[in-house]
Order: C-alpha cells, then sequence, then structure tokens
C-alpha cells in the first residue's frame, strides 16, 4: 500500500477488522503504509487492537508507516501495549515510522517501556527505525 494517499483511518479500521478475523493462524505479518498520509493514531490504535486481539499465533511483525505525519506518541504507547499483552509468539518485530515528525522522545520511551514491562514476550530480534 506504499503511497496510497486516499487511505484513512476508515480504511484500515475495515481492512484490520476482516483481515484479523479471517487470518488468524497468520505467523507473519508485513503491512506497509508508508506515505498513506492520512492514517493518524487512531488507525495505528485499531490496528494494533486487531492485529493483537486476533492474530495471536504471530511469530513476525513488521508494520512500516513511514512519511505518515499524522501519528503522534498515543500510537506507540498503545501498539507497545497491545504487542506486549497479547503477542506471546512473537519472535521477530520490526517497526518503521521515518519522518513521523510528531513523534517525539516520549512516543519512543512509552514504547519501549510498554514493551519492556510485558512478562510473556520474549524477542528474538527487535528493529525500530525512526530515522528523518
Amino acid at each position: 500500500m506504499i503511497s496510497c494517499s486516499n487511505i484513512t483511518d476508515e480504511g484500515v479500521e475495515r481492512l484490520a477488522s476482516s483481515m484479523s478475523r479471517s487470518l488468524t493462524q497468520l505467523e507473519h505479518l508485513d503491512l506497509n503504509f508508508t506515505f498513506c498520509q492520512r492514517i493518524s493514531t487512531r488507525g495505528l490504535e485499531v490496528i494494533s487492537c486487531e492485529i493483537t486481539r486476533y492474530m495471536v499465533n504471530l511469530k513476525d511483525l513488521c508494520l512500516q508507516f513511514g512519511n505518515c505525519p499524522k501519528i503522534m506518541d498515543k500510537g506507540l504507547k498503545s501498539l507497545g501495549k497491545e504487542i506486549g499483552t497479547n503477542l506471546v509468539n512473537l519472535k521477530n518485530l520490526k517497526l518503521i515510522f521515518n519522518t513521523c515528525l510528531q513523534i517525539t522522545d516520549n512516543g519512543l520511551i512509552m514504547l519501549i517501556s510498554e514493551l519492556s514491562s510485558s512478562s510473556t514476550l520474549d524477542l528474538e530480534d527487535l528493529l525500530l527505525n525512526f530515522s528523518k
């Protein structure tokens, strides 16, 4: 979905809802919303909630939201909490938020704090990319 500038939070919500309930046994997921500039924190929160609630068998998760200027710190906290709480089989996590200019140090701290507070998450590989 790279560079689909007309995708909004509503589209993400519909995709996440239908996909997460029909692909419950999926072990690998890579979603790329780079340059989907109408996706906001709400879209990230919906993706986080739906994926982690229903796709509990995920071992590899890659989420790319590069150049999505409406994503803010609150979304990272939700993402970290949902992943840390629900994805107990997750081994590889790749999160890319290049040029998301509203994400601050606090967002990164909240994400890491939520992930590290999980007693069930045992990641073998973690890649975070927040370059500008």
